[in-house]
């Protein structure tokens, strides 16, 4: 009973405007089906194929399924990037993301952001380094944003 109740604490019910059961993320945890730590097989389960597309080092593996691209590094997923065209798919704690291509509007929307220029543009890192948010100018991909393991943004931001 103990197990079902957790299960059910986890579970967060958010809808967007137009009725759609959005996307849960868990900062440093979960977004979606997908959790940090997932494994290769575990994501296979559940319908992910392996992205050859990704150039990467032979212990970095991509697998996408819709919408969500998982980084694994060893074996164990350690980022989870929403690549929908609509942020506001996604949801915090019930309440739906900004549906916008510009990064400040995140900065009031997260807790504790800290702020990075990288070489491919602008990025924040909110949510006890929980939450990546990326913008980048040159390709014109707008926002995106990942669930990230923090001992991974350690490695990044030095």
């Amino acid at each position: 009973m103990k197990m079902i109740s957790r299960a059910l604490a986890l579970i967060t019910l958010a809808f967007s405007a137009n009725g759609k059961n959005l996307l849960t993320i868990i900062p440093g945890k979960r977004l979606s089906e997908v959790s940090i730590g997932d494994s290769a097989s575990k994501l296979k389960k559940k319908g992910f194929i392996t992205d050859d597309s990704r150039q990467s080092p032979s212990t970095t593996t991509y697998m996408k399924k819709k919408d969500l691209l998982v980084r694994l590094q060893n074996d164990k997923a350690v980022q989870i990037w929403f690549e929908g065209k609509n942020l506001g798919e996604l949801s915090l704690n019930g309440k739906a993301l900004p549906a916008s291509d510009n990064i400040n509007s995140f900065k009031n929307f997260f807790k504790g952001c800290e702020e990075y220029q990288g070489s491919g543009g602008q990025l924040l890192y909110c949510e006890k380094r929980g939450i990546e948010i990326t913008s980048s100018g040159m390709n014109g991909s707008g926002v995106k944003i990942s669930v990230i393991a923090p001992t991974e943004v350690e490695k990044i931001v030095k």
